[in-house]
């Protein structure tokens, strides 16, 4: 046990006088320690692991004002009224303030009265902002939601790099960045831009409470009602879903079914949002429907089940969104309905955007990610932990792979073709072929950039004749999941080995993939 000092005695006397808590979560002495000692920190968190608690309860105990940087204005307001409440002089800056109100926060700033101060990212590029800062004493700077400030990151936002500047302007406020959601891509961006050697936290994922299971959607609503009826009646829980028309859509469906259902989407008005809130948060039976603007900060520890009527974006949009399930540690259910044509609709929306290219490349190659998820036939809770770096040995035996597993084929001379083809396409033409071009190689279609290329020389053209488009389509979409094929999204999302490749080259153990997501076995005819 490491020795108490007068400070970290204050934080425990702070941690039950103003948070009621007798003791920390798992991290957060750990994390709040190095804030302490000056130290930056990225905290690698779950969603209900107590992030807040991590730079709330260090500002508290030291001098000054910490600045905290949240990407939603619901989530500042929603962390400043918890705040007060708890009698901590707590403030927020938004655009949707009256100027009257933002001149009254900025008079208690520069008269030191303001203990943590909420703003968005945005922020920062109002110079008369700078300079109050920069007139003030502050104690640290809170990142939520870093995640935001990864190009590779699920939700990035380009205002987030504006928070790098910080390391240079004070160099000697520590930082904490956190996040629930940060593959080692994520992370490492997240380090490089905001902090300086930082200590790093990361707790696991696992959420052994959780129940995953993934459904083709057949009658996607009926198929809803059964699964809450059945399961989860008179309980709490979370329906996504893919626009706000289908929210209101599904939202009335479960109502005449005599579900107390809620609605909630953007395009609602802020009352009716906040009426829906409010009522989610205080009923014990409301179930809300909601696309994914509903969710991020939401404080309610007896969600019962979160369940998607369409295919996620992303892994890591799927894991922020599925955590919000159980976070009082009692069993919950993660309840996915998906088609094949989610991932076409998704798609279409990204490239109908006004996004840079880049961006929709890597967007869509985690929509593919997502889609192999949906379509494995391995452990749900193993997949995930894979993809964000934690090996397992066990099955979880509670999802619905493990359960009872869909019909499936073995996939494992499709995948060795496929990655062969990867490694020779680049070894005669050191072009990075994306997916489309080496299932044309491997059917033997006779393109102009084929002969282009001389790929009809290749040892792989057409010994993939056996498998379908959509069954090689599939083995594309394993080996991304899987991590046995890298993108190069400045080459239009051309493939290339990874350190994992060799693995199913060299490996015996077969491979099934779920028909569902395959398609018939047949050749295509050319």
């Amino acid at each position: 046990m490491p020795k108490e000092t007068k400070v970290t005695q204050k934080c425990r006397e702070t941690l039950k006088s103003v948070f009621g808590h007798e003791d920390y979560r798992e991290g957060q002495e750990a994390i709040i320690e190095a804030l302490l000692e000056g130290r930056d920190v990225l905290a690698l968190l779950p969603t209900g692991a107590g992030k807040s608690l991590c730079f709330q309860l260090p500002a508290l105990v030291k001098n000054g004002m910490a600045v905290v940087f949240e990407p939603l204005i619901s989530l500042m307001k929603d962390q400043v009224d918890a705040l007060k409440k708890k009698n901590v002089a707590a403030a927020y800056l938004s655009s949707n303030m009256e100027w009257d109100e933002i001149s009254s926060t900025v008079e208690l700033i520069r008269d030191e009265k303001i203990k943590i101060l909420y703003v968005s990212p945005e922020r920062l590029s109002n110079p008369s902002f700078c300079r109050l800062l920069e007139d003030s004493c502050v104690s640290l700077f809170a990142y939520d939601e870093a995640h935001c400030v990864s190009s590779w990151g699920h939700d990035f936002r380009p205002e987030y790099r504006l928070l790098s500047a910080l390391k240079e302007r004070f160099p000697s406020v520590p930082r904490i960045a956190l996040t629930a959601t940060a593959d080692a891509i994520s992370s490492r961006d997240i380090c490089e831009k905001l902090l300086v050697e930082p200590y790093v936290h990361a707790m696991s994922l696992e959420r052994k409470n959780l129940r995953i299971t993934v459904v083709r959607r057949k009658r996607g609503n009926e198929q809803l009602l059964a699964f809450i009826k059945e399961k989860h009646a008179g309980e709490s829980g979370i329906v996504y879903t893919s626009s706000r028309a289908k929210a209101e859509t599904i939202c009335a469906f479960l109502a005449a079914e005599g579900i107390n259902c809620l609605c909630y989407h953007a395009g609602l008005s802020r009352e009716q949002r906040e009426l829906s809130q409010t009522r989610f948060l205080h009923e014990k039976d409301a179930v809300i429907v909601a696309t994914i603007a509903f969710g991020m900060g939401i404080d309610k520890a007896d969600v019962r089940f979160v369940a998607h009527t369409f295919l996620p974006k992303s892994i890591e949009n799927y894991v922020q969104e599925i955590g919000r399930a159980g976070r009082d540690g009692q069993k919950a259910e993660a309840w996915l309905c998906f088609s094949g044509g989610d991932a076409f609709f998704q798609k279409k929306r990204i490239a109908e955007s006004d996004a840079e290219d880049w961006y929709k490349n890597i967007s869509e190659v985690k929509q593919d990610v997502m889609q192999g998820y949906a379509e494995s036939t391995e452990c749900r809770r193993n997949l995930l932990l894979a993809y964000f770096g934690e090996e397992t040995k066990e099955a979880c035996g509670q999802c619905d792979n493990c359960l009872a597993s869909e019909k499936s084929w073995d996939a494992s001379t499709a995948v060795k073709k496929f990655l062969s083809t990867v490694w020779r396409s680049y070894e005669k033409s050191k072009l990075y072929l994306n997916a489309a071009q080496v299932i044309e190689i491997l059917h033997g279609i006779e393109t102009s950039f084929i002969w282009q290329h001389d790929f009809q020389e290749l040892s792989t053209w057409k010994i993939g004749t056996e498998f379908s488009e959509s069954q090689l389509r599939a083995v594309y979409r394993y080996l991304l999941l899987k991590e046995a094929v890298g993108v190069e999204f400045s080459s239009y999302n051309g493939l290339f080995l990874t350190d994992k490749s060799c693995r199913f080259l060299s490996s015996l153990a077969p491979v099934f993939l779920s028909e569902h997501g395959s398609g018939q076995r047949k050749s295509r005819n050319y």
